[in-house]
């Protein structure tokens, strides 16, 4: 099941969200065809659109 929230600039997380990311980022990153792994050219066409603003997780 997907959970989304919104965290707002400022916006203390709560230990289970800390443990959560923590968890996450600890995790390997596995490419496949679904999400193959971008090139450097591929990452540079990116653009930041929400600058300052609450993103949504």
């Amino acid at each position: 099941m997907i959970e989304s929230i919104t965290i707002t600039k400022g916006q203390k997380l709560t230990e289970e969200q800390i443990n959560e990311v923590q968890y996450a980022a600890s995790q390997p990153i596995v490419f496949d065809e679904d999400s193959p792994e971008l090139s450097l050219e591929m990452l540079s066409k990116f653009k930041r659109v929400n600058q300052g603003k609450a993103v949504n997780i």
